[in-house]
């Protein structure tokens, strides 16, 4: 299996099988692994995963796994520049094409998260939406970050 393949291996194949000779896994691999086990509680096919009909719990760290995984594409892509150039380029060229507000705002949802474990920033102020259509407890259907400008 080559560099890439590797690295993209999908998170339903065995870990026994993924692993190569010398005991190394692809860390995006175990990142996506890592975000289903902690938003769903397992590993499925990962089309599946927003519709999953169980519980979802640990969503801060389960978007935090997520951010993380931004910032490992960003690096991959990106090998030079700093966390924040890397981060936001991938967002704008990947998730919200031509968008660099949104790309900021995302930023800063990282850095609230990742740094405090919370909501804060100095430009911003920071909201998490839980969108819960089909509510039983706290368990969000959907997430929402939303940074907005004060």
């Amino acid at each position: 299996m080559n560099d890439v393949d590797f690295f993209f291996t999908p998170p339903t194949v065995d870990p026994a099988r993924h692993r190569r000779d010398d005991q190394s896994y692809s860390v995006l691999y175990l990142l996506r692994r890592e975000a289903q086990d902690c938003l769903i509680g397992t590993v499925i096919d990962e089309a599946a995963v927003r519709d999953y009909p169980g519980d979802k719990h640990r969503v801060f760290a389960s978007t935090m796994v997520l951010l993380s995984g931004i910032d490992l594409l960003g690096q991959f892509l990106h090998p030079t520049g700093s966390v924040e150039a890397r981060f936001t380029r991938f967002v704008t060229t990947y998730l919200y094409p031509n968008d660099a507000d949104a790309a900021a705002a995302l930023y800063a949802v990282r850095n609230a998260l990742m740094h405090t474990f919370g909501l804060q920033d100095a430009t911003r102020q920071l909201s998490l939406v839980l969108d819960q259509p089909h509510a039983r407890g706290i368990q969000p259907a959907a997430v929402t970050l939303l940074a907005t400008w004060r």
